[in-house]
């Protein structure tokens, strides 16, 4: 009879945990599918908020990839892409890009939940926190340094062509920096250079100023998020930094 009662706890139990697990998935999966214009809000939830109470990365970036995995359909409409390794590579971009202001960096963060918990993020953060969503995805990539550090890019693998994925303007490029800086207008694959420019909270006026309090700071004289926005997709075309390196490589690469 002992045995009998423990087995219908245990499976009560797991009943139960099986449960739990999918009330939190039902929960995340309220992105509605609907397509949303490049430059508009997309109702994903903050960084923070994805991460919730977790205490190390690892849980961190896995409740990313939860909220991913349960919206995945939703996420495919509202980005408007197709591509698998883009898309995931585009949503890693967003929810960094919208979740700190840019600004001057007193304190370098070290993990992801450092940059979710900074005031402040500049190119290289920004990095940081996507490459660890990177690679909790899988995607091969390369953080790019252009002119020295004046400033840094993510790249990712996308089929046979290395794409850049901006957080700093969150924008997106079909080249890599090498190809932009180089005047490029196709890829290897021979198709035409292109660009998307994603929501920027410093261009919404009804954000919170700090998104904004950069473009006043005298510390701040060489890094605007809009001059950024504006310039980076033409990179090679119009605006020429004059060099470029990989600064660092994900495992897989």
């Amino acid at each position: 009879m002992s045995k009998r009662i423990a087995l219908l706890v245990l499976m009560v139990i797991s009943l139960t945990a099986v449960g739990v697990v999918y009330t939190a998935l039902e929960a995340s999966s309220s992105l509605q599918a609907v397509p949303i214009p490049d430059g508009m809000p997309i109702p994903i939830p903050p960084l923070a908020e994805l991460v919730g109470d977790a205490t190390d990365d690892a849980t961190a970036t896995a409740r990313i990839l939860n909220y991913y995995t349960a919206n995945h359909d939703a996420l495919v409409v509202a980005f408007n892409e197709a591509d698998e390794t883009r898309l995931r590579a585009l949503f890693g971009m967003y929810i960094v890009h919208v979740d700190v202001p840019y600004n001057v960096v007193d304190v370098l963060p070290v993990t992801l939940l450092d940059f979710v918990q900074s005031s402040t993020a500049h190119c290289g953060t920004y990095s940081l926190a996507q490459s660890q969503i990177y690679d909790a995805f899988g995607l091969t990539w390369r953080f790019v340094l252009a002119d020295g550090g004046w400033h840094g890019i993510m790249e990712v693998l996308v089929g046979r062509q290395y794409e850049t994925f901006d957080a700093t303007s969150n924008v997106w490029v079909n080249l890599s920096i090498g190809e932009m800086i180089a005047g490029m207008t196709y890829t290897v694959m021979d198709e035409p250079r292109r660009y998307r420019e994603f929501y920027a909270p410093v261009l919404d006026p009804t954000t919170s100023d700090s998104f904004r309090v950069h473009l006043t700071d005298e510390r701040c004289d060489r890094c605007s998020v809009p001059q950024i926005r504006a310039g980076f997709p033409q990179w090679g075309l119009r605006v020429f930094p004059s060099r470029w390196e990989v600064d660092r490589l994900s495992a897989n690469s």
